[in-house]
């Protein structure tokens, strides 16, 4: 969602208990702040998340970081990676489908596990 979008969007916003936020290092701090209520912990987390690895979710009472952990073959079947995307249609058009998916997920490039989670509570927010 782009600034525009955002300010355009406010009356939507309020209505969604639940957001979720993907990696953002770029975003205007000011005014994710006021369009989504967020603190600072809550735009820092945002702002070091690992893209296609890491999301915030958001509620009213807490805000989580999930960790997005795949095996090799769930990742070559649902990534949207245009790079990625072409590597798996060569792979399938010289393999076929199950012996590509076999090659492909034998990848060492991609293979991925992630950290744990941290939660944030709504205790320990500091704009409220």
């Amino acid at each position: 969602m782009n600034c525009a979008s955002l300010k355009s969007s406010t009356s939507s916003l309020k209505v969604a208990r639940t957001k979720i936020f993907l990696a953002n290092p770029d975003m205007d701090r000011d005014l994710y702040r006021r369009q989504f209520n967020l603190n600072e912990n809550e735009i820092e987390l945002i702002s070091t998340l690992r893209p296609k690895q890491q999301l915030l979710i958001k509620t009213p009472e807490l805000a989580k970081v999930a960790n997005l952990e795949v095996d090799a073959k769930s990742y070559w079947l649902y990534t949207n990676d245009p790079f990625d995307n072409r590597k798996r249609r060569e792979g399938f058009e010289t393999h076929g489908f199950e012996k590509g998916l076999e090659v492909l997920a034998g990848d060492p490039e991609r293979s991925v596990k992630l950290q744990p989670a941290s939660t944030v509570e709504a205790a320990d927010r500091q704009h409220r």
